[in-house]
């Protein structure tokens, strides 16, 4: 599933006196070029809507995770690896859509908070449940754990290895238990601050690298003997 955002201009842009050329009609989006009035014409699973709220189709933080993000949540429960990956240049809007603010939840918090719901509504005493997470930066490929417990240790380049069943992995990757929601929120926030520390002093390291936040959701059925 292929899904694209369009997002309000920036205040550089409109500084500049930038042209609205992006139209969305369901899933279809067509940009007019500027300088021939040429249409061209792309088609997606979901085109969402950010631009500005007039249009009954817009798309906010609510409904962005709802349409690309919550069926992946589904099939995590039934035991499927899933993925969502974000894509764009510096500025387009991958930070907000996956991270969000507080007053407009991105799409990991919103699954994080739904996944620890699901949780807490169907946990019995046959069924326990753990989450793990792990958080790490590809930067001029070089792999680098954003959740390092030491300073030294989150220098170190870590290294991808291939597993023979369950395929590849980041060899020595930091992972803990999330116990709560409370508790992924406080990974994330630790590991975004190493990267915009990093980035401080590396001409914008983090508009360069790409990052990967994972949740491993295990399920465990318990056997119970009654005597």
């Amino acid at each position: 599933m292929v899904a694209v955002r369009i997002r309000p201009f920036s205040e550089r842009e409109e500084r500049l006196g930038a042209k609205q050329v992006v139209r969305v009609l369901n899933s279809d989006l067509t940009i007019t070029s500027p300088k021939d009035s040429n249409i061209h014409r792309f088609q997606y699973d979901h085109c969402f809507w950010s631009f500005d709220d007039i249009q009954a189709s817009f798309a906010d933080q609510k409904t962005v995770y709802n349409e690309i993000a919550r069926p992946l949540l589904d099939k995590a429960f039934e035991g499927y690896n899933t993925c969502l990956f974000a894509y764009g240049q510096t500025g387009s809007g991958k930070s907000y859509c996956i991270m969000g603010e507080p007053s407009a939840l991105g799409v990991i918090p919103q699954f994080a908070n739904e996944l620890y719901d699901r949780i807490e509504g169907t946990a019995d005493e046959e069924t326990s449940y753990k989450v793990e997470v792990s958080y790490y930066e590809i930067y001029k490929e070089r792999i680098h754990d954003l959740l390092a417990s030491t300073k030294h240790k989150s220098k170190t380049h870590l290294r991808v290895r291939e597993h023979p069943v369950t395929g590849p992995y980041v060899e020595d990757l930091s992972t803990y238990v999330a116990s709560s929601f409370a508790d992924v929120e406080r990974w994330l926030a630790l590991g975004n601050r190493f990267r915009a520390t990093a980035a401080t002093g590396m001409n914008d390291r983090s508009s360069r690298s790409h990052s990967v936040f994972t949740l491993v959701l295990t399920q465990t059925k318990v056997g119970i003997i009654h005597f």
